[in-house]
């Protein structure tokens, strides 16, 4: 799922796909605002750690270390629900059904808790 303007070059599409086939959802920057990552156009270099924003990656290091979501949500002024939200995300790109699952994961692509 996503959206990709029509005036988009043709490396955004490509990565834009990509990042869908890995189960995300591409918005263009504009859509989300700061805070966002670009997937990476070169397929080489990709991890899918790059698919994530800034904020989903701050949730995802928070939940790693432990902490439960009233928690996260409390220290990031944010609802329960977009902590699961983010949470979500993160798991879905990781491909992983759980925080030990995405605990190594991360590990393995190299995200420093």
């Amino acid at each position: 799922a996503g959206f990709v303007p029509k005036s988009a070059q043709p490396e955004v599409m490509l990565g834009a796909l990509q990042l869908i086939l890995a189960g995300g959802v591409y918005l263009p920057p504009q859509v989300l605002g700061p805070g966002t990552r670009r997937p990476d156009s070169n397929p080489e270099s990709q991890s899918p750690l790059n698919t994530l924003t800034d904020r989903q990656i701050e949730v995802l290091r928070k939940a790693l270390k432990g902490a439960p979501n009233k928690v996260i949500a409390r220290e990031l002024d944010i609802s329960e629900g977009t902590v699961k939200s983010h949470l979500s995300s993160a798991f879905r790109v990781l491909d992983v059904r759980n925080r030990t699952e995405a605990l190594y994961a991360a590990a393995r692509l190299g995200l420093t808790i």
